[in-house]
Formats: structure tokens, sequence, C-alpha cells
């Protein structure tokens, strides 16, 4: 923790900006980037792909460590192979674009968990809503995805469906059939694990709170509905916690994109 000197300094800093804010001498626009830089601690990572995303081929150390952590069974060639296909693959331009190593587990119930748990390690704190079930009779994929065990790599746009004036909600998107690829969903929380900055950095603002929409729930498991709830992951400032909830599938929100795969291994 920061001393007493030190926490007096930040004070008056940040009273003097407010007030050349107010005072027209600096423009408000450049300021709140800035401050939401530094909450979202987005300094002191130089080889963090825009600040915020871990690259590739340290996505595959991570695959590597926790295959052998969680005994996921995945072999060297296996590795190896997804490890090859980084050269079928360029970054994309668009800082909300992001390539990310995404592993299926034998079942979506276990990938679901084991990647959100890793996820939440990253982080001081997490939540995850009690109502949020992974098993088959409350959750599944929505139809027109399919799972398969295996490693890929999935191109995910992060600011796809993201509409911060009228705001969108997924079934808004059900309706149009998907825009431009399909509905990201474990993706998320695999890009969560491997980089925690990015959840850190999320604010609806700048960088979007994100649904899982490609996940079909019900909370009853004799419910014939799986459309009224979509899971969301969002980065909660105020209690410094990484949140995966279950929202109203009709709800728009504006701070909230619907992610998009928009090319995969």
């Amino acid at each position: 923790m920061p001393g007493t000197d030190d926490r007096t300094q930040i004070r008056i800093v940040a009273k003097h900006i407010l007030w050349c804010v107010d005072n027209g001498y600096l423009d408000p626009k450049d300021v709140l980037p800035a401050f939401q830089n530094i909450v979202g601690n987005r300094f002191g990572h130089p080889d963090l792909i825009g600040g915020m995303f871990t690259p590739p081929a340290d996505q595959v150390k991570n695959l590597r460590f926790w295959n052998l952590q969680q005994e996921w069974g995945f072999t060297e060639d296996e590795i190896l192979e997804v490890e090859d296909q980084l050269s079928n693959f360029a970054w994309p331009n668009d800082l909300l674009v992001v390539l990310v190593l995404v592993p299926y587990l034998e079942t979506v119930e276990r990938t679901i968990d084991e990647l959100w748990a890793l996820a939440a390690v990253g982080q001081t704190a997490s939540r995850r809503a009690a109502a949020l079930k992974s098993d088959s009779a409350h959750l599944r994929l929505n139809e027109s995805l399919q799972h398969e065990r295996g490693l890929r790599w999935e191109v995910i746009d992060l600011g796809s469906n993201w509409d911060r004036h009228a705001g969108i909600s997924p079934q808004d998107v059900a309706r149009s059939g998907g825009r431009h690829g399909m509905l990201a969903h474990v993706g998320l929380l695999a890009l969560a694990a491997h980089s925690p900055v990015w959840v850190r950095s999320m604010d609806g603002e700048l960088v979007p709170y994100v649904w899982l929409a490609g996940y079909d729930i019900r909370l009853d498991s004799s419910d014939k509905d799986w459309s009224s709830y979509t899971p969301r992951l969002w980065w909660h400032s105020a209690t410094f916690s990484l949140q995966l909830e279950l929202e109203i599938s009709t709800v728009r929100r504006g701070r909230w994109s619907i992610p998009m795969i928009l090319r995969h291994s």
C-alpha cells in the first residue's frame, strides 16, 4: 500500500486535473482514457498487445502449463500442431479483435467450469452466479454451434453488436440470425484466463463488457425454453472483481457487446 505522502500527492494531482477540466484547460476526452488506463492497470505491460492481450506465443505457453496442471490430456503433438497453425493467422489490426487459443475439453460443462476457474484465479476476487449451472440439463451451446474436443485458434470481435446508444440484447442478435460470424462463448473465458489485464480493462466505455451469447441457459431443467437467460462477463470496478452472471436475454444494454467468432482454425 502506498504511504501517506504518496496518497496525499495523488489527491493533490487528481484535484488539479479536475480543476483543469472544469476550467477548460484539459479536454475530458483526453483525460478519461488516461484515468481508465490507470484503473485498468494497463501500464507496466509492454509485452501485451494493445496493453491488454497476451501474445499468441505466450498463450501456447499458458496452454502447456494448464494442460499439465489440470490434466487435460492433450498430447505434445496436438500442442505443436496448434502452434504451427499460428503461421495462418496474423494479429488483427482492430484493437477489439483478438486471436485466442481455446481448449475444448471432453464436455461443454468441463470446458466452461475449468476456464472460468482459470480466469477467476487471475483476479483478486471473482463471483459466479449460483443460478449459472453448467450441466447439460441447464446449459448448452447454441444450436448453430458444435463442441468437439481439441485445441483451436479463434478470431473474436469483442466490439461486434455493440450499440452504445440504443443498447442491444442477445435476443436482438438471435432474431437476426447472428451478424458476421458465430456467437462467441467459451473463447471469451479462455481470453479472460490468458489476458487478465483485458478483464480489468473492461469499463463499458472504451472496452465493452461481454455477453456469452453462444450459450443457451434454462434455470429449471424441466423448462422447454432455453432462450430466457444469457451469461455475461464483466469487471466490477467498485469491488475489483470478475463477474460471471445471468441476464434476461431481452434486456438491452449499451455497455455490453455480443462478440462474434470471425474465424477459427
